[in-house]
């Protein structure tokens, strides 16, 4: 008799890997194998379900950070978590919507200071298909000395009009 608290769908893309052991790292297997499995659904209905569920994001935003893959200081990979000596291999970024807008993703990593160590930037083109994702390739490896209070900025903006965002800034802090 204990209540669920059932998560949300929005920006379900952010939070691979799913399942309550994080064995899911693509929506297409997690409801091919785990919710349409036995039912009788094709490819092609399973492929649209899928394009739905990555597609609900929040109202407005044009892009989306997928997620952030890295490897730890002994090579294992992960998700979306900072520590020293773990490198920060790319970023997955997700088209929402349609636009007329090219854009630019920037990636940064700050001290707990607010000082910029690392920068990268990334042209994402308008003619880039709705509900794809990308990669933008990092490479960088967290200091050993980094602090608590560190963190990682994805931002997404117009490349015409830096100030326009198309996107909610994505942001990971280290917290020792």
């Amino acid at each position: 008799n204990r209540k669920f608290d059932t998560p949300t769908l929005i920006e379900v893309w952010r939070t691979s890997p799913w399942l309550f052991n994080g064995k899911a790292t693509n929506m297409f297997d997690t409801i091919k194998n785990y919710f349409a499995k036995d039912k009788g659904y094709t490819d092609a209905q399973i492929q649209n379900l899928t394009d739905y569920v990555l597609s609900i994001g929040a109202e407005g935003e044009i892009y989306g950070v997928e997620r952030v893959n890295l490897t730890d200081k002994i090579g294992v990979g992960s998700y979306n978590v900072l520590a020293p000596l773990s490198t920060i291999n790319n970023i997955t970024l997700r088209r929402q919507f349609d636009t007329t807008k090219d854009a630019t993703a920037t990636f940064e990593f700050f001290d707990k200071n607010g000082t910029s160590l690392k920068k990268v930037q990334k042209d994402l083109d308008k003619s880039m298909s709705m509900d794809t994702a990308v990669t933008m390739t990092i490479n960088y490896m967290i200091p050993v000395g980094v602090e608590a209070g560190a963190y990682l900025k994805v931002s997404i903006t117009n490349r015409s009009n830096s100030s326009e965002k198309l996107a909610t800034d994505y942001v990971i802090k280290y917290n020792g």
